[in-house]
């Protein structure tokens, strides 16, 4: 993952910066330059920029321990949430509405997946969300709504297969745009239907319906790449800025420049890295809370 070399150029880089910045500043500065990488890596015409901020706690706990109670977090069960679970998840720990939620979870389509355990990353399969999963752009909620997807049974959890492809999902990605949480097949392990189920399909399984209640925002953003990253921007300063006010927090804008030049070596590397850091930023940010409520 991300989280050892990203702790060793803190402890250990010339540049000091365990003297500089928290470790809570410092991974939040992380995440939002891996995201303005991942866009300007994108061809797309679009313009986008985040603030960086700084002044935050470093927390003991975090990001094991949930920002209301003293009980660990169940991180494995991220991967199998069914819509209202990840509702929630999100409207608890970060405020955030649905729409927010929804852009978030955007970042799937970057980097290879590795679905299994949280922590020892037991690989199932490797597998990429999406065309380009060195970018972020819309991409995810295309592929989300435009392949072919089948349920398959996992070693231990159930994901999703885009049919004649290489690109897989998991059951909280296809939840998001479909109505799949009532047909779960527990003999099977296995969804009892497919997602844009072709007209050739030999299968008995009946063809998923979209889900009413995120279609109009889904299809916004696979209709304006623009669209997605104007409220991905908003909801990214909310994320950052979570457990402070505005007298606690500084803030300087980065904007995206040329694209580094990068050696073969680099851009090999470079999926796995953003999509790590990314996932990580979110674990650490859900207990920045505790930062200066130490009651929890």
């Amino acid at each position: 993952t991300a989280v050892e070399p990203l702790d060793d150029i803190y402890m250990n880089d010339n540049n000091d910066w365990a003297q500089k910045m928290s470790l809570a500043d410092f991974w939040a500065a992380a995440a939002t330059v891996a995201i303005e990488y991942a866009v300007a890596l994108s061809d797309a015409e679009t313009t986008f920029e985040l603030p960086l901020y700084f002044g935050r706690q470093d927390c003991t706990d975090s990001p094991d321990i949930a920002i209301n109670s003293t009980i660990p977090k169940d991180l494995d069960a991220l991967f199998t949430f069914g819509f209202d679970d990840i509702i929630a998840f999100f409207a608890n720990d970060l405020n955030f509405t649905t729409q927010e939620t929804i852009a978030i979870m955007g970042v799937n389509g970057l980097g290879i997946r590795l679905l299994g355990d949280y922590e020892a990353m037991t690989t199932i399969f490797d597998g990429e969300f999406a065309i380009n999963s060195d970018t972020f752009d819309n991409a995810y909620f295309t592929s989300l709504v435009d392949n072919e997807w089948i349920s398959v049974d996992g070693i231990s959890d159930s994901y999703w297969r885009q049919r004649g492809g290489t690109y897989s999902m998991l059951n909280t990605d296809i939840t998001l745009a479909w109505d799949i949480d009532d047909l779960f097949n527990t003999s099977t392990n296995e969804y009892d239907c497919i997602v844009n189920k072709a007209s050739n399909s030999l299968s008995s399984k009946p063809e998923c319906s979209r889900r009413v209640f995120s279609t109009d925002i889904i299809d916004t953003y696979v209709y304006s790449n623009q669209v997605l990253l104007d409220d991905f921007a908003k909801l990214w300063t909310k994320l950052v800025t979570t457990g402070y006010d505005n007298s606690e927090l500084r803030d300087d804008v980065f904007i995206s420049t040329e694209t580094p030049e990068t050696t073969e070596a680099d851009a090999a590397y470079r999926t796995e890295i953003l999509y790590h850091t990314i996932i990580s930023i979110f674990i650490v940010v859900t207990t920045i809370y505790c930062a200066i409520n130490d009651e929890y």
